[in-house]
C-alpha cells in the first residue's frame, strides 16, 4: 500500500500483517463512479476461520480510494484439497486471479479460472512453512471461486510466484481468443540453514520463467475419476477414454532458444535398464559435462507394476561421496531428489525432495492402451536445479557440492522388475551467462578467528 493512503475498510480478523482494519475512510467515498474502474486483490487470512482472497474496486481517478467488495476465495484452515495439492494453511499470500485458455490467457468465453496463491502454513517440516499453490474453480454468483481440482505450481524450494501477460505473434493457434501468453516467476530461496550466507553475500534468487495455461490429454484410465490436480472435461463411452485438464507449466520459449545456443551439445545412446547388476549401481554417461551449467533432457519409458526407480545422478564426485540423485519412483508416483550425500558439508540441507507425479494409461494402437512416457527437462544452474516433467510438473531444489570435482552424470536406477528404457537423451552445456562482468569465483577466504571459535572442517 502508498504510505499517507487510508486503507479500505474490511470488517474480519486478519492473519496477514498489512491486513486493513475497519476504521478506514467513509462510505461516501466508495460510491465515486469511475469509468472502467480497476480491480485489484488482496492476499490474507482471518484468524480461526482460514486464508481469503479479498476483490477491491477502484473509486477515485488517482487510485487513492477503493471499496471492499467481498471474498473471491475463502477456506478452512489447514485444508488440503488432496495429496497432490498441498495445503492451503492460514494466510494466502501473492496471489494472482487468472482466466487461461490451452495457449496461454483467455479472458473471454471458453477461459478457465484459476487462483495462484502463496501459502503461509500447512508445510511445518520445511520449506519455510510456504506452498505455491494453484485452484482451479468456477464463479458462483456472488463473485466467489467454486473448487473444483487444485495442484502445486513448484514442489521444492519455491515461493512467491507472480506472473504477467506477453503478447503471442499475430496469426498463433486461436490468437483472436488468446492473444497473449501467461508467464511465471518464482523465488528460489537458499537451502544452506544459513551456512555461509554472510560470505555469500546475497540470498535467493529467480526460478526461470515458465508458461502456464491449460493442459488438456486423452486418458483410457479409471484414475481419472479420482481427486487430485486435474478435472475431467469430457468422456467417451464408445472408446472407454476421458479428456483430462490441470495447470500446464513448462520453461518459457524464449530459454528454449536460448539452449539451442548452448557452447556444447550432445547426445548419449538410448539405455535398457534390466535390473540385475546394474541395480543402485552408477552408470555414467559416455560424455561428461565439464562444469556445473547444463540441460539435461530425456525420456523414460516405464511398464505398468514395475518397481523401478529410474532417473539420473548429477554433481557425483569420482569416489562417489557427494552425488545428488534425480529419479522417478513408479509405485509411489512420486518424483524425487536424493540429496542425502550432495555434500560434504553437513551443514547445509541435505533433506530430500519429492512431488507427486503420475504416468497415465493412454490411448495407442489398435484399441490398445499404452503407458504415457516420462518426459524430463532438467537445469542445472550451480546450487539452483529446476526440473520439469510433461508440462504439468516442476520442482526445484538447491544442492551445494563442495568439491570441485563433482561434475559427474550419468544415470540413476534402482529395483529389479520390468524394464526401463532410456531414450533422446540430450545434454546442453555452456548456458547463457546472466551476470557476465561478475568473476567465475566469487567466494571469499576463509579467515581463522582462533580456537575459540572453529569453523566447519576446523
Amino acid at each position: 500500500s502508498n504510505a499517507g493512503t487510508t486503507p479500505p475498510p474490511t470488517t474480519f480478523n486478519g492473519t496477514a500483517a498489512n491486513t486493513t482494519s475497519a476504521a478506514a475512510s467513509s462510505s461516501s467515498s466508495n460510491n465515486t463512479k469511475v469509468k472502467d474502474p480497476w480491480f485489484a486483490t488482496v492476499s490474507g487470512g482471518e484468524k480461526g476461520v482460514g486464508p481469503h482472497l479479498l476483490l477491491y474496486r477502484q473509486t477515485s481517478e488517482d487510485f487513492t480510494k477503493w471499496v471492499y467488495l467481498g471474498q473471491v476465495f475463502q477456506h478452512a484452515l489447514n485444508y488440503s484439497w488432496s495429496e497432490w495439492s498441498g495445503n492451503w494453511g492460514f494466510n494466502f499470500e501473492v496471489s494472482t486471479v487468472l482466466r487461461l485458455g490451452t495457449e496461454g490467457d483467455q479472458p473471454g468465453e471458453g477461459g478457465r479460472d484459476f487462483i495462484c496463491m502463496g501459502t503461509e502454513g500447512g508445510r511445518p517440516d520445511g520449506w519455510s512453512n510456504h506452498w505455491p499453490l494453484w485452484v482451479k474453480g468456477s464463479y458462483s454468483d456472488q463473485a466467489q471461486l467454486q473448487p473444483e481440482y487444485a495442484g502445486v505450481v513448484d514442489w521444492g524450494e519455491t515461493y512467491a510466484f507472480t506472473s504477467f501477460s506477453v503478447p503471442r505473434a499475430k496469426g498463433s493457434k486461436d490468437y483472436k481468443n488468446q492473444p497473449s501468453r501467461q508467464i511465471l516467476f518464482g523465488w528460489t530461496y537458499e537451502d544452506d540453514k544459513g551456512y555461509g550466507l554472510l560470505a555469500k553475500g546475497w540470498q535467493g534468487a529467480f526460478t526461470l520463467p515458465r508458461e502456464i495455461f491449460v493442459k488438456q490429454w486423452t486418458v483410457s484410465d479409471n484414475r481419472a475419476d479420482e481427486t487430485g490436480s486435474w478435472g475431467v472435461v469430457s468422456r467417451s463411452k464408445s472408446s472407454n477414454t476421458a479428456t483430462l485438464e490441470t495447470l500446464g507449466s513448462r520453461p518459457a520459449q524464449e530459454v528454449s532458444t536460448l539452449m539451442s545456443s548452448s557452447k556444447s551439445k550432445w547426445s548419449e545412446k538410448s539405455w535398457t535398464y534390466t535390473g540385475g547388476s546394474s541395480n543402485g549401481a552408477w552408470t555414467a554417461f559416455k560424455k561428461q559435462p565439464s562444469s556445473r551449467y547444463y540441460v539435461l533432457t530425456a525420456t523414460l519409458s516405464f511398464t505398468n507394476g514395475s518397481d523401478a526407480q529410474a532417473g539420473f545422478t548429477i554433481y557425483k564426485s569420482p569416489t562417489g561421496g557427494e552425488q545428488t540423485h534425480i529419479f522417478y519412483d513408479f509405485a509411489a508416483e512420486t518424483i524425487r531428489v536424493d540429496r542425502s550425500n550432495s555434500s560434504v558439508v553437513t551443514g547445509f540441507n541435505l533433506g530430500a525432495e519429492a512431488g507427486k507425479f503420475r504416468l497415465w494409461n493412454v490411448p495407442g494402437k489398435n484399441g490398445k492402451t499404452q503407458l504415457q512416457d516420462l518426459e524430463l527437462k532438467i537445469f542445472v544452474d550451480n546450487s539452483i536445479v529446476e526440473i520439469y516433467a510433461n508440462d504439468v510438473f516442476a520442482l526445484t531444489t538447491r544442492v551445494y557440492p563442495w568439491r570441485t570435482d563433482s561434475v559427474g552424470l550419468g544415470y540413476y536406477t534402482s529395483g529389479s522388475s520390468r524394464n526401463v528404457t532410456f531414450s533422446d537423451i540430450k545434454v546442453y552445456e555452456g548456458l547463457t551467462n546472466a551476470w557476465p562482468d561478475r568473476p567465475a569465483n566469487t567466494s571469499n577466504k576463509l579467515v581463522w578467528d582462533g580456537p575459540d571459535v572453529p569453523w566447519a572442517g576446523w
